[in-house]
């Protein structure tokens, strides 16, 4: 009788299951002394963690150093992502204490296509346990994958944005279309003006980040557009201010 299960099968069948046993902790590191450990947690189905990467030792005290370290990861869905985010849990926050780092291109329209890969920079103690969990997802359609209250907030600072953006839009069309004298400084000034003074409170509390977030980047882009005139004369400044109305525009419609 021929057997079904040949020694190089089983070996290959082994390996399959101890993949999958730890598909939770993708990654782990241990110093000599025992105590220096990274753990790597998925809380997602499809957003996948490709590679980790130690990148230097800094020391940030004459007593204290830093381990920085790269997590890549890999848009396994079958659409684009527009956000993600991990927890880090470590001993320099305390026991119990998570601190968390979010990937959300909400303002600047960024999506990570499917297959895409994407990398996050993390800081770390020299020594003792660090678990970072890739906590949730969340797809171009609006659904979204892994953690609920990590998703909910992701939705949350993407509706920041797109209330602040609802209310710039009007802003800047009326800057681009004026037919008033003024001079480019004057007018970019303004306008500059004007968005800082959106007021925030009215905003709920978690989506407050991303509707500062939106009002500071267009901020920065009309405070590098004065600048970029006082060297270029030329230019012309309603017609720039009307680029950046069609690209606001372009990101608010995807939100």
């Amino acid at each position: 009788m021929r057997h079904l299960f040949s020694p190089r099968f089983a070996i290959g069948l082994l390996l399959v299951l101890v993949t999958a046993i730890a598909g939770v902790a993708v990654w782990a590191r241990k110093g000599s002394n025992g105590t220096d450990q990274l753990r790597i947690e998925n809380k997602t189905r499809s957003l996948i963690v490709e590679s980790v990467a130690e990148l230097e030792t800094i020391q940030i005290e004459p007593q204290k150093k830093r381990r920085r370290f790269k997590v890549t990861v890999k848009n396994g869905y079958s659409q684009s992502l527009v956000a993600y985010s991990f927890r880090q849990q470590d001993s320099s926050v305390g026991k119990g204490t998570v601190s968390g780092v979010e990937t959300n291109g909400a303002t600047i329209g960024w999506v990570l296509p499917p297959n895409g890969t994407d990398a996050t920079s993390f800081l770390a103690p020299s020594e003792g346990e660090v678990v970072i969990t890739l906590a949730a997802v969340l797809l171009e359609d609006g659904t979204g994958d892994g953690d609920t209250q990590a998703l909910s907030r992701l939705r949350e600072v993407r509706a920041g944005v797109k209330m602040a953006y609802q209310q710039i839009v009007p802003l800047l069309r009326r800057a681009a279309n004026s037919t008033e004298a003024v001079a480019p400084d004057i007018a970019f000034q303004s306008l500059e003006g004007e968005i800082a003074a959106i007021p925030e409170k009215t905003v709920p509390p978690n989506s407050r980040r991303g509707f500062h977030e939106a009002k500071e980047f267009l901020v920065t882009n009309l405070k590098e557009l004065e600048s970029k005139f006082r060297s270029d004369q030329n230019l012309q400044h309603r017609s720039e201010i009307s680029k950046i109305l069609a690209r606001v525009e372009e990101m608010l419609a995807k939100l």
